[in-house]
């Protein structure tokens, strides 16, 4: 073989080698790469794992505090919406005009609902969605589920609702007629 048949040769076995490493490199560049994309996939999926859990958590926080402020307010008011609906009740068979006041008729409404849906969690009238006039009173009534509801429903990998709407409820301050989303009663 002449000189040049071996530079040739010597190229062919030295490009083999390299072909050999480059292809190795590539393929573990590549194997790298997807384990990279994969530790990039479970650290993306760990961090809305744990913002979901704070928003339940913050959510479930939020409803604790504010059924612990209106379960006082509704204890607070109790004694006095008995007083006040007794006093009516004695003057209405007396024959004089009856007007409920804003602090009972909320208390009424508040005890209406959950004497009659028999719920575990607390029915709640917030100042900011009620109006009150002479003849009406007007309000909206939620539903702020109880502890033991909400773990159930972040159990399921869900997220509970914070202060859930019942209804409206229209009230006819002389009458004591109540109506609401699904009909009407009176206060006794």
């Amino acid at each position: 073989m002449s000189k040049s048949m071996d530079k040739k040769m010597d190229k062919k076995k030295i490009f083999g080698k390299t072909g050999i490493v480059l292809i190795a490199l590539v393929f573990m560049l590549t194997a790298c790469g997807k384990t990279e994309a994969k530790k990039t996939t479970e650290k993306k999926a760990k961090k809305t794992t744990e913002q979901t859990t704070q928003r339940a958590t913050e959510a479930t926080t939020a409803a604790e505090t504010t059924t612990a402020a209106e379960t006082t307010t509704a204890a607070e008011t109790e004694a006095a919406t008995e007083a006040t609906t007794a006093a009516a009740t004695e003057a209405a068979a007396s024959g004089v005009k009856v007007t409920y006041d804003k602090a009972t008729l909320r208390s009424v409404i508040i005890n209406h609902y959950a004497s009659v849906n028999g719920s575990p969690g607390t029915y709640v009238v917030f100042d900011t969605e009620e109006t009150d006039s002479d003849t009406t009173y007007t309000c909206t009534v939620r539903y702020q589920m109880s502890d033991e509801e909400a773990n159930e429903i972040l159990e399921r990998g869900d997220i509970p609702d914070a202060n859930i709407y019942v209804t409206t409820v229209t009230v006819d301050k002389t009458t004591g007629q109540v109506t609401d989303d699904s009909g009407s009663w009176t206060i006794q």
